[in-house]
């Protein structure tokens, strides 16, 4: 990830922006890693109801 400086297109729900590659790259790890934790929680969460 280190040498992902290039400018990049980010196309977004409602806008576009550009951005460097290393920070599109972080947001979406940090995402898709709020998402994994998040899901099985709330699969218990609704199991449980």
């Amino acid at each position: 990830m280190a040498l992902n400086f290039q400018k990049v297109t980010v196309h977004l729900i409602l806008t576009t922006i550009q951005m460097p590659l290393i920070v599109a790259l972080l947001i979406a790890a940090i995402l898709g890693a709020a998402v994994g934790w998040a899901v099985p929680r709330l699969r218990r969460t609704a199991q449980r109801d």
